[in-house]
């Protein structure tokens, strides 16, 4: 079964605690100190308590090659030859599924606002209202 879980930084991490608290600056595009500790360290405790307790898992992301060249380039370098999935770039039994790969920014607006619309929950859980 698929599952939505959300994953969010411990205290000490979060976006207003190192801006305010411990001054740093805002996150640029050359210093992008928000990246690593606020989504990439939860998202990997997350996944590989998942793998200790499934053996391996199956990680679905909404990323998409249109999002940048570097972007496209990372996803086609990790793709199971002959599959959907892609090996995980940093842990062991874990395997990303891009089901919107193919995708333009315009169809990832058009789903979220459909499912606004009709008042539909979205496929992860939560009405799109908050958009």
């Amino acid at each position: 079964p698929i599952t939505a879980h959300k994953v969010t930084p411990k205290t000490e991490q979060t976006f207003w605690s190192n801006l305010l608290g411990k001054g740093y600056p805002a996150p640029t595009r050359n210093f992008r100190w928000c990246t690593e500790r606020m989504k990439i360290d939860p998202v990997s405790t997350f996944i590989t308590e998942k793998v200790s307790q499934y053996d391996e898992v199956i990680v679905v992301l909404g990323s998409r090659s249109q999002e940048s060249a570097s972007r496209a380039q990372v996803i086609k370098k990790h793709k199971i030859d002959g599959s959907d999935l892609a090996v995980h770039t940093t842990l062991a039994n874990a395997f990303i599924y891009t089901p919107i790969d193919t995708w333009h920014v315009d169809d990832v607006w058009k789903i979220l606002r459909l499912c606004h619309l009709k008042q539909q929950e979205t496929p992860y859980g939560p009405r799109n209202k908050w958009i």
